[in-house]
């Protein structure tokens, strides 16, 4: 599964997909034009927010996200106590 992270101009978007679907939306057609535009910029890490946007990143800033989303599991956990005599 790979989760891509955009910031456009409705803000953040996170969307998750298979591979080839991914590289389908991101692979340029014969004119250099994807489903996201022309000459997109691929993040090498999450930059910073700022009002739901990417912060200092040009308009079509790409992270891509290899992996599975995963959920904590919470812990039976006793907290014992002890008062001095």
């Amino acid at each position: 599964m790979y989760f891509l992270i955009h910031s456009g101009e409705d803000g953040l978007s996170i969307k998750s997909m298979k591979k080839e679907e991914l590289l389908h939306l991101i692979t340029p057609d014969e004119h250099g034009d994807t489903w996201y535009g022309k000459d997109l910029t691929f993040l090498n890490k999450i930059p910073e927010c700022e009002n739901g946007y990417f912060y200092n990143v040009p308009d079509k800033g790409f992270v891509i996200i290899s992996g599975k989303i995963v959920v904590p599991k919470p812990l039976n956990v006793v907290t014992k106590y002890e008062l001095p005599e």
